[in-house]
């Protein structure tokens, strides 16, 4: 028999030779459950949106409901700590009040497509803007909610109208 020695110039190949990182099982594996997470976490994270924004245009169909029925300060004990706190409950009815005085009741309001959802150290918080109907002319209204406990409570609001400031 004869013996063969090997070229010293072939090159050797080990079993430890090392592959890329995606034909690595493992990293496949992680790379998989990291993708399956993120998804999760979009699909959850769209659902709380989606939740919040529902909540908030609830909360503008309720707001016109007690504009229209005159009960302004039930508007009032419904907001939100940070409205009560930089404005009192006489503020906020004579507010209303001069509204509704000047431009009427509530007629129609059409959301303007725009719209935020905000999450700041842990306090959500939604905007929406309104084209609104009074049966005395129109305005744009502006609420900002702040979701609390699975309720809208009113952080803000503002209403911009020409017929309100000449009448």
């Amino acid at each position: 028999m004869t013996e063969t020695t090997p070229d010293a110039s072939a090159p050797i190949f080990t079993l430890s030779e090392s592959l890329p990182w995606y034909k690595k099982s493992a990293t496949k594996w992680i790379s998989l459950l990291a993708l399956v997470l993120a998804v999760i976490g979009i699909y959850h994270c769209s659902r709380a949106v989606t939740a919040d924004f529902r909540l908030a245009k609830g909360a503008v169909d309720r707001f016109h409901a007690e504009f229209n029925a005159g009960t302004f300060g039930q508007i009032y004990a419904d907001s939100a700590e940070g409205l009560r706190h930089h404005s009192s409950e006489a503020e906020l009815v004579e507010l209303l009040a001069a509204v509704q005085r000047k431009l009427g009741n509530v007629v129609n309001s059409e959301r303007e497509q725009a719209v935020s959802v905000n999450n700041n150290n842990g306090v959500t918080t939604v905007n929406l803007a309104y084209q609104t109907t009074f049966t005395q002319g129109r305005g744009e209204e502006k609420f900002v909610w702040e979701i609390e406990g699975g309720k809208a409570l009113l952080l803000n609001y503002t209403i911009n109208s020409r017929d309100l400031i000449l009448k």
